[in-house]
């Protein structure tokens, strides 16, 4: 991911399937010193002159970095989602990311950054 674009397109991608599994609350996406921030009831808002690595030291400021509280942290780690398989959520993300040529790394159970393949 070499331009702030890119970096966008890849979040849009990621906020398209939290929002497909209806885990688009208590929710950060960082990317380009920003984040995008979902609140307990999904209200979107944008955070400006921000880091993933001010809040995880799993983040990777060179790409992305995602936060979450809500359920999807539990279909990362325990499995869920909404569609077929235990494992719905896990495997839209990794199919959506790949065409972007990166792919997801836990940090805790909690977080997770990009990184290229």
């Amino acid at each position: 991911m070499k331009t702030v674009g890119d970096k966008a397109k890849a979040a849009r991608i990621i906020e398209g399937i939290f929002k497909k599994h209806d885990a688009l609350y208590d929710t950060r996406i960082y990317f380009s010193n920003r984040c995008w921030n979902y609140d307990s009831k999904g209200k979107k808002s944008i955070i400006k002159d921000i880091r993933g690595s001010t809040y995880t030291r799993y983040a990777n400021d060179q790409t992305i970095t995602v936060t979450t509280e809500g359920p999807a942290c539990d279909y990362m780690n325990w499995g869920g989602g909404i569609g077929k398989g235990r494992w719905a959520f896990v495997e839209d993300l990794m199919k959506a990311l790949e065409p972007t040529g990166h792919y997801y790394e836990m940090g805790h159970h909690w977080n997770f950054a990009l990184y290229e393949v």
